[in-house]
């Protein structure tokens, strides 16, 4: 692919530029990228299995509390666009002893591009170029989670707090505020997990710093000099079920299908409309005697326009594989392997570690 950072830069500045004195959905998809090789892996169908630290992330909160341990800590990176994005993840829980299987969870994320060439005082006054003008800057998006999670009448439900920053240079900054709410429970043998993310509507409100030299640049250039944007992101429902099958004492498999529901409109997924819109998730884990494991997924099921104009179906699929060495988790996801829409494939690799109690102190196992 021949992205280059500038390109993307240009693009991130238009968006913001044609949102002058307006209000834009179809936003923040930075959050909703998968947080943790685990999960991502598997084509983002996590929902119901989601346990641990990064609950927080996949199901608001619910089963924050559950992992053998008193606390937990994972991080993550990954890049895309052949490294040109860079997305960071970190988060923390604790169980709270004082409140029955409650457990507090704390995550950061981080999206961005940096070292972008500022290309506004390129040309001077007298048509000459001089490249002794053009500044580096980053455009970066951020979120901050916070959440609790705690057992709930034989189920596990929680919250999530997300409060949003997105910078770009000294152009422009951007805060926000959104919930999500979750549960999961069991029937049988079968798992499922409910989120409600940005159940409330996240609202991002946008604030420009132009000089105005680079106002005076931007107009003469045939540009739009933005005043003032606010985003909102609609509420989106994701439901998943799950079940693990013990083939062999060595051998286990772990399917889930989510179906995610979004309402900010008509999006290309597999069921379409002016309402809402519907997209599946699939994904499935193979376990080698709980220390080993492979994973499959896939995620983005829609409709493109083939060379001849005919439409096909396509899928982005995904690929992993973990490893459990004592307290340590190490898992790597391989993303967009074979996808038909041109994307680099993207790399992701976290490490999440438990800690363990003292000998004194009999341990909680997960529910």
């Amino acid at each position: 692919m021949a992205t280059r950072p500038w390109i993307w830069a240009l693009a991130t500045i238009g968006l913001i530029a044609s949102g002058q004195s307006a209000y834009r959905i179809y936003v923040n998809e930075y959050l909703y990228l998968g947080a943790g090789g685990e999960g991502m892996s598997q084509g983002n169908a996590f929902v119901s299995r989601a346990s641990g630290t990064e609950s927080i992330y996949w199901s608001g909160g619910a089963g924050l509390h559950k992992y053998d341990g008193p606390a937990q800590v994972i991080g993550m990176y990954s890049s895309y666009f052949g490294g040109i994005v860079q997305y960071l993840y970190l988060g923390f829980s604790r169980k709270l002893h004082n409140v029955q299987g409650g457990a507090i969870g704390f995550s950061l994320l981080r999206t961005g591009v940096d070292n972008i060439p500022n290309t506004l005082y390129l040309v001077q006054p007298d048509g000459s170029l001089d490249f002794n003008a053009v500044t580096p800057f980053s455009a970066a998006d951020y979120a901050f989670l916070i959440s609790y999670g705690q057992p709930f009448k034989g189920m596990n439900a929680g919250a999530t707090v997300k409060i949003l920053h997105r910078k770009a240079g000294t152009f422009a900054t951007a805060w926000g505020f959104g919930i999500d709410i979750g549960i999961q429970g069991r029937y049988k043998k079968w798992k499922w997990g409910i989120v409600g993310k940005d159940i409330t509507s996240t609202f991002t409100v946008w604030k420009f710093s132009f000089t105005d030299e680079e106002k005076f640049i931007l107009r003469s250039t045939g540009n739009v000099v933005p005043e003032r944007s606010w985003e909102l992101a609609t509420p989106r429902f994701i439901a998943g079920v799950s079940r693990k099958w013990q083939v062999k004492s060595w051998l286990s498999v772990e399917p889930e299908l989510d179906v995610v529901l979004t309402t900010d409109g008509k999006r290309n997924v597999l069921i379409r409309t002016d309402v809402v819109s519907v997209e599946p998730l699939v994904g499935v884990s193979v376990g080698f005697a709980d220390v080993a494991w492979v994973r499959l997924g896939a995620h983005t099921i829609q409709k493109i326009s083939g060379w001849a104009g005919k439409e096909f179906w396509s899928a982005t699929p995904t690929l992993g594989a973990g490893l459990k060495l004592g307290t340590i988790n190490i898992d790597y996801a391989l993303l967009n392997i074979g996808s038909v829409n041109a994307a680099l494939p993207s790399h992701v690799i976290s490490i999440r570690y438990t800690f363990i109690y003292p000998e004194s102190t009999e341990s909680e196992p997960r529910q």
